[in-house]
């Protein structure tokens, strides 16, 4: 099966020696290289990235200097000055409100909940709070989480947490390489509690916080 894009002539002599930051920065300078030149210095350097985006080399000839040299910016800026990640959002629910004591936290994670804006969609699940510790009908109340829900589905800490790195692992459409090495997970007043509440755990049960997973607020 012949490739969609296939490099052919060399590029002008005008471009030959030049690296990709030089073109970058005539770019950003408003220095515009010869529509003939871009054309074919995508063409000899992008040739993955021109197939991914299902740009024939007929497409790049119909393109004008204008979206040739936007494409050509694009193509330049995600390999070298883009940061890939994949962006969620999250809230927990706990068992009651935490307060954080010599001997760690009174209260325990009854429900993870994440958003994944790449995908559109939304993962939730219940978490089994250790033996003895039952919830109040004020938090049943504000959360709608009952204790007969929480024995029936919920999973152990260790399971539960398996089941969101299985999520926040799971690769986004047209990702950047490099991707799964930064999870960048968002709430709302998390640091305060969430965070807290999520290290302590996972330390209580042995386990580590990814390297590539990033709290922010």
């Amino acid at each position: 099966m012949r490739r969609a894009f296939i490099p052919r002539a060399r590029a002008p002599k005008a471009l030959q020696n030049y690296t990709h930051l030089d073109i970058f920065t005539q770019l950003q300078l408003g220095i515009h290289p010869p529509l003939s030149a871009q054309r074919q210095f995508i063409q000899q350097h992008f040739e993955e990235e021109m197939e991914r985006r299902g740009i024939t080399e007929a497409k790049l000839l119909a393109m004008d200097g204008r979206l040739c040299t936007r494409l050509l910016r694009q193509l330049l800026f995600e390999r070298y000055l883009s940061v890939p990640f994949r962006l969620f959002t999250f809230d927990l629910e706990f068992t009651g409100p935490p307060v954080f004591g010599p001997d760690g936290p009174t209260e325990e994670i009854m429900e993870f909940g994440f958003y994944s804006p790449a995908h559109d969609k939304v993962f939730s699940c219940l978490v089994r709070p250790r033996k003895g510790r039952r919830i109040s009908p004020e938090v049943t109340t504000l959360t709608n989480i009952t204790e007969e829900m929480l024995q029936r589905d919920g999973l152990p800490f260790p399971e539960a947490w398996k089941k969101v790195m299985d999520v926040l692992l799971t690769p986004e459409p047209e990702e950047l390489p490099g991707a799964e090495e930064r999870l960048l997970v968002l709430s709302h007043g998390g640091k305060l509690a969430d965070v807290s509440l999520i290290k302590w755990t996972l330390e209580a049960h042995g386990m580590e916080l990814p390297p590539s997973l990033v709290f922010g607020d």
